[in-house]
């Protein structure tokens, strides 16, 4: 066994090694025990007094700045509100002497300043009635064109209309009177002079007529069997044809494009029909010679050669009748031409209108997509920029919060180090006395 070990393995005491101490012994350590305990007593009021002191102190210091600072901003108030007083004061001073200035400069003005005033404003109104009267009378020779070009636009109209139905009640009338002439059949040359006035019609852009043959046999020929029997009539008819042929297509070599491919929408004159109006007088007339000398083959070469004459001079008369016909036809058709052409003017002039109203509205509509796309970016860059700084902010009191609470965590841990110091101190202070024991 080793010395100072006892049988259950704890160390023995120093008294118990030694030997048994005496009593006096045992009062002066427990004394000294007792001292020791006393003075740790002491030392820790002292510290928790003085904490106390301290944390007072401290709160005082600390209301004796807020109250500082409370009375300064009060003493900063107090001094605005009365800067603020004074300078009202000293505003309203000016504004009084600024008034009195006006009213004493308004009182020095002489009559003849007021006077030249008067007339400067009199100078003024004239100028802007006159204006106005200028403005008004613009207007108003606008309205005056605009309304004689409507009323001769309605008489062009009115005059065109009466003319087609002056043309046309002179053909219904000159088909009413040869209805009176019986129609037969029509040879291979009349249907072939009549298809050459067909194309020499559609060639001058104008709406194919009826063919003659329907209606009544050419000029030359006679109700009788004899109907092969020619006259001079029909060659110079003939030759009248040529030359309106002639005629038509130089007028289409002289007329524009627009009027080459215009077609005029009234009926127009064909020319064979006054041949045919020609060719029904003459054969009545043969007609009825014939029927009123029994068929008489032995006329007198002198009364043939009347009748020839009598039958040029109506010829040269129908002659004259076309012409003047064709004549109108073609100032009709340049009337029309010329109707078209300021219609066609017009529609220019009003779809160049639309176009304008149309490129200004949209382009009003660009500007008005723009501002308002300016407006969402502004807003939405507001909106950003707001959130963003409740972000900021948001961050900014998370982070105080965590310094805080770090704050709060290092105090509690300094507090609880220093309760483990003071414990393991006094766990130390009781081992070593219960070493001394």
């Amino acid at each position: 066994m080793s010395i100072g070990v006892q049988p259950n393995g704890y160390p023995m005491s120093r008294s118990a090694i030694v030997g048994q101490p005496d009593i006096e012994t045992l009062r002066k350590l427990e004394l000294e025990r007792r001292k020791k305990l006393r003075l740790e007593q002491v030392r820790q009021q002292s510290k928790e007094f003085s904490n106390k002191i301290l944390h007072k102190v401290q709160n005082e210091k600390e209301k004796l700045k807020e109250n500082e600072k409370k009375e300064k901003e009060s003493e900063l108030r107090r001094w605005q509100e009365e800067r603020i007083q004074s300078l009202e004061q000293q505003y309203r001073h000016c504004l009084d002497s600024v008034r009195k200035g006006q009213d004493e400069k308004s009182a020095k003005v002489s009559e003849e300043e007021q006077r030249k005033a008067k007339l400067l404003q009199e100078k003024e109104n004239i100028r802007r009635a006159k204006e106005r009267g200028r403005v008004a009378m613009e207007r108003l020779k606008q309205d005056k064109q605009e309304e004689e070009k409507a009323r001769e636009d309605e008489q062009k109209q009115k005059l065109y209309t009466n003319t087609i139905e002056k043309l046309r009640s002179s053909l219904v009338t000159s088909r009413a009177v040869l209805k009176d002439i019986t129609t037969n059949n029509v040879s291979n040359d009349s249907s072939s002079i009549e298809d050459d006035v067909d194309q020499i019609s559609g060639s001058q852009h104008g709406p194919s007529l009826a063919r003659a043959s329907d209606r009544m046999p050419a000029q030359g020929f006679t109700n009788y069997d004899d109907s092969k029997t020619r006259t001079r009539a029909f060659d110079d008819n003939s030759d009248r044809r040529n030359n309106l042929e002639t005629n038509g297509k130089n007028n289409l070599e002289s007329n524009d494009l627009e009027a080459r491919t215009k077609s005029v929408n009234f009926p127009r004159t064909n020319v064979y029909s006054s041949t045919v109006e020609s060719s029904k007088q003459y054969d009545k007339h043969a007609y009825e010679e014939r029927r009123s000398s029994g068929g008489n083959q032995n006329k007198n070469q002198s009364e043939l050669r009347s009748q020839n004459k009598d039958q040029s001079d109506g010829e040269n008369k129908e002659t004259s009748v076309v012409e003047k016909l064709e004549n109108e036809r073609q100032k009709l058709i340049e009337y029309k031409l010329r109707l078209e052409n300021e219609e066609r003017k017009r529609h220019l002039l009003e779809e160049k209108l639309r176009m304008e109203q149309e490129a200004k509205l949209n382009k009003q509509l660009q500007e008005d997509n723009e501002r308002l796309r300016r407006e969402r970016e502004e807003e939405r860059r507001t909106e950003e920029e707001a959130m963003r700084k409740k972000i900021i902010d948001e961050e900014e009191r998370r982070r105080k919060n965590e310094q805080k609470e770090r704050r709060e965590e290092e105090e509690e841990e300094r507090e609880r180090r220093r309760n483990e110091g003071q414990k393991r101190e006094r766990r130390e202070e009781w081992t070593e006395d219960d070493r001394r024991r």
